[in-house]
């Protein structure tokens, strides 16, 4: 990734792919489609798993692996548990 958040190859200086992260995906769709981000969540995430037979979403007994997200002001991840251990946590103060 270069200083301006773009992904380059280093030496030639081509576009290298994307730094879009999934969830901010989701929310960008759903502005460009004029939707709740919760039904695009949908398309994007639960009905894959769902085509892949992945399991989705909290079951009792199983493990708890999710994300908290905030959409107001603006879309951002707040944390991530994988296993029911939390991984990432936004710094404080954001």
């Amino acid at each position: 990734m270069d200083e301006s958040g773009r992904a380059v190859d280093r030496a030639s200086g081509r576009l290298a792919g994307s730094t879009l992260t999934p969830w901010a995906g989701v929310f960008r769709a759903a502005g460009y489609l004029g939707r709740p981000w919760a039904e695009v969540w949908e398309a994007f995430s639960v009905r894959p798993a769902r085509w892949l037979s992945l399991r989705h979403g909290l079951e009792e007994g199983a493990e708890a692996s999710f994300c908290l997200l905030a959409d107001e002001p603006e879309p951002r991840l707040l944390a991530t548990f994988l296993r029911g251990e939390k991984v990432f946590a936004e710094e404080e103060g954001k």
